[in-house]
């Protein structure tokens, strides 16, 4: 699957998320009405992935992993765009994205007009984080 192997190749730095689904679970994901997925190609090879989930009104937006000879050129910002764009379109009135609060993604995100809305302590992959929520209304 395209998504899987896009994933593979981002590894896990700047994702949104430290680890990678297991194929299965993307599987599993993508079978969900609510949920979609967008693939950016780059040169003929696919270079990035989002992938979202509509609950009611809001869009989440939980995976974003562009390929690193792919980073700083545009991948991420347009994978983006076409989120908020179909966000729009299915009639949500914001996309939010949680992330480690010192991800260095977060200043990605508030770049591109995201706010941080709340923060919480949790527990990702046995390690203790803050998780911040980054909202933008679309």
């Amino acid at each position: 699957m395209a998504i899987h192997d896009v994933l593979q190749r981002c590894g896990t730095e700047g994702t949104l998320a430290p680890t990678e689904p297991a194929l299965a679970d993307i599987e599993r994901f993508l079978r969900s009405k609510s949920a979609g997925a967008f693939i950016i190609a780059r040169d003929g090879r696919d270079a990035g992935v989002a992938m979202f989930d509509r609950q009611g009104d809001v869009l989440w937006l939980f995976r974003l992993g562009v390929v690193p000879d792919a980073r700083g050129r545009g991948a991420g910002r347009m994978l983006v765009d076409a989120v908020e764009a179909g966000a729009r379109g299915a009639g949500a009135s914001a996309v939010f994205v949680q992330l480690p609060k010192a991800l260095a993604a977060r200043t990605f995100f508030e770049a591109l007009g995201y706010r941080a809305d709340t923060e919480e302590p949790d527990v990702v992959a046995g390690q203790p984080v803050t998780l911040v929520d980054l909202v933008k209304l679309v």
